[in-house]
Formats: structure tokens, C-alpha cells, sequence
């Protein structure tokens, strides 16, 4: 994954972002959630930074220089981008709720996930899951009944 231009492997860059972000009083409360993100090498770190760097982008109270500046529009300069991969599971995903009838919870309860996730993976705010990416791409058929959800899996 890539946080915009920044490399997420470079932890001392995302936080120098954040900390910096951090100093207008609109994006601390987001820029401490991206420090947190960032130590926990959580999935959201990409949307934590936008949000941050967005937000202190606009918040007019604080006066940049222009190498801060430059330092938070770099945290914005390339979308963050969305592989093909992901949408496609994406596509898939949204596909097997429409087709099955099942509400968005019960999907949750397969796959073993919480509701909150699946929506923003749907919405395409955070990556998904590789374990759940491989669990979609194996499933053959959904059926529901009244008593029972039965799920079919193709064989690896």
C-alpha cells in the first residue's frame, strides 16, 4: 500500500507528516489517529494521512512555510491509488450481497469480519483484506434458506 507519494514503509516519514499535520488545531485529533494507525502498521494508515494532511491543509488559523506546505501537498500529489486486484474483489464482493439477498451483517458473520469493515471496503476507503480477497475468490455458490446460510468453496 501507498500512503500518496510516501513510501508506508518509511514509518519516520508518515509520522514527520503527521506530526507536522498535527499542529493545526482542526487535524490533531486526525493526525493522532494516523500516528496510531501508523504504529499499529494498520491497513488505514493511506486514509488516516489524507484526512490529517487535508485537514490541516484548510485550516486557515495556521500559518505554513512553503517547505511545510510542499511537505503536506507531497502527502497528496498521487491519489492513492486502487489496484485492479482490489476492485475486483470489490466487484465480486458487492456482487455475492446483491445476488444472495443476505443484508450486509449477515456477510459480515461469514466472512468473519465486522460490519464497519465491510462497508468501507465496499466504499473503497481501506484495502481488503488478503484472507478475505482469497476467501471471496473460492466461493462457488451461496445458498440461504430460512435456517441456514450454506456457503460452497472451491477446492485449492
Amino acid at each position: 500500500m501507498r500512503v500518496a507519494g510516501i513510501d508506508p514503509n518509511d514509518g519516520s516519514t508518515i509520522t514527520d507528516v503527521l506530526l507536522l499535520a498535527g499542529r493545526a488545531p482542526s487535524a490533531a485529533r486526525l493526525a493522532s489517529d494516523g500516528l496510531r494507525a501508523a504504529a499499529a502498521r494498520s491497513p488505514v494508515i493511506a486514509h488516516r494521512v489524507r484526512r490529517a494532511v487535508e485537514a490541516a491543509l484548510a485550516d486557515r488559523s495556521v500559518e505554513w512555510t512553503d517547505e511545510e506546505r510542499e511537505q503536506l501537498a507531497e502527502a497528496l500529489a498521487v491519489p492513492a491509488p486502487l489496484e485492479e486486484a482490489d476492485e475486483a474483489v470489490r466487484q465480486r464482493l458487492s456482487t455475492l450481497i446483491a445476488s444472495s439477498g443476505l443484508p450486509m451483517a449477515e456477510w459480515a458473520v461469514v466472512l468473519g469480519v465486522n460490519v464497519r469493515s465491510l462497508r468501507r471496503w465496499l466504499g473503497g476507503q481501506i484495502a481488503v483484506n488478503q484472507s478475505v480477497a482469497v476467501q471471496l475468490a473460492a466461493i462457488v455458490d451461496v445458498r440461504v434458506t430460512v435456517d441456514e446460510i450454506a456457503v460452497r468453496y472451491r477446492r485449492r
